[in-house]
C-alpha cells in the first residue's frame, strides 16, 4: 500500500504518468486484498482455538463433575454404584475412541450422540440412586424399606444401561470395518430404544421426589 501511495505522489508530482498511476492503482488494491485476507484467516485461527479452549473446558468440568460423583459413591458401603459408574466412564471413553477415527468420524455422529445421551441419563441415575440411599438413612425402618427396594430397581436398570453400552460398543467395533447404511441404523435405534427406558426412570423418578415413601410402590409394580 505504501508502494501504491508512493506511485501516485511520484505520478502527480510528474503531472501524471498512467503507469505509475496504474501501478498505485494495484500497490493500494494489492495491499487491502492482502489485508483482508489475512484478517480473515486470523479471524478462523481465533474462533477455531477458541471453541478448542471452550471445549476443553466442558470436558474438565465434565470430568470434575464425574470425579466427584465417584467420591460420593465411594462414602457408601456399596461398591456397585461406584463400579457402575467407572464401567460407564469407560465404554464412553470407548466410543469417543474408536468414533475419533478420521475414515469413521461423520458417520459416527448419530452414534456416539446417542451414546453420550445414555451416559448422562444413567449418570443421573446413578445421583438419584445416592439420594435415595442418603434420604432412607434418615428414616425409620418401615420408611427405609421402601426406599431401599427402589433403589435396587434402579441399580439394576443403570446396570442394564452399562451391559447395552458394552454390548452396543462390541457391535460397534465390528460395525466400522464393514458397515453399512441399515447396521448402523440398526444400532442407532437399539441406543435409542435404551435411551427413551433411561429417560423414562429419569422423569418417573423426578416426579416422585417429595412424594410419601410408600407411594413409590406404584413406580416398582410398573
Amino acid at each position: 500500500m505504501v508502494g501504491g501511495v508512493s506511485a501516485w505522489l511520484v505520478s502527480w508530482a510528474a503531472n501524471g504518468v498512467n503507469a505509475l498511476t496504474i501501478a498505485g492503482l494495484v500497490g493500494v488494491l494489492g495491499g487491502i486484498g492482502w489485508m483482508a485476507t489475512r484478517a480473515i484467516f486470523q479471524t478462523e485461527k481465533i474462533t477455531h482455538e477458541t471453541i478448542r479452549k471452550l471445549q476443553i473446558q466442558a470436558l474438565q468440568a465434565e470430568q470434575a463433575e464425574l470425579d466427584h460423583l465417584d467420591h460420593l459413591l465411594s462414602r457408601d458401603t456399596d461398591d456397585r454404584d461406584q463400579e457402575l459408574l467407572r464401567m460407564l466412564r469407560l465404554h464412553r471413553a470407548q466410543f469417543e475412541e474408536l468414533a475419533s477415527q478420521p475414515e469413521i468420524a461423520i458417520r459416527s455422529q448419530d452414534i456416539l450422540s446417542r451414546a453420550k445421551q445414555l451416559f448422562t441419563a444413567a449418570v443421573n441415575n446413578l445421583y438419584e440412586s445416592y439420594r435415595l440411599l442418603e434420604q432412607a438413612r434418615k428414616m425409620s425402618a418401615r420408611d427405609q424399606r421402601a426406599l431401599l427396594i427402589q433403589r435396587e430397581q434402579l441399580l439394576k436398570e443403570i446396570h442394564e444401561s452399562v451391559e447395552h453400552l458394552q454390548m452396543s460398543l462390541e457391535q460397534y467395533k465390528s460395525l466400522t470395518k464393514k458397515s453399512t447404511g441399515n447396521e448402523l441404523s440398526k444400532l442407532r435405534d437399539e441406543l435409542e430404544e435404551s435411551l427413551r427406558i433411561a429417560k423414562r426412570t429419569e422423569e418417573r423418578l423426578r416426579e416422585l421426589e417429595g412424594t410419601n415413601p410408600h407411594e413409590h410402590e406404584s413406580f416398582l409394580k410398573e
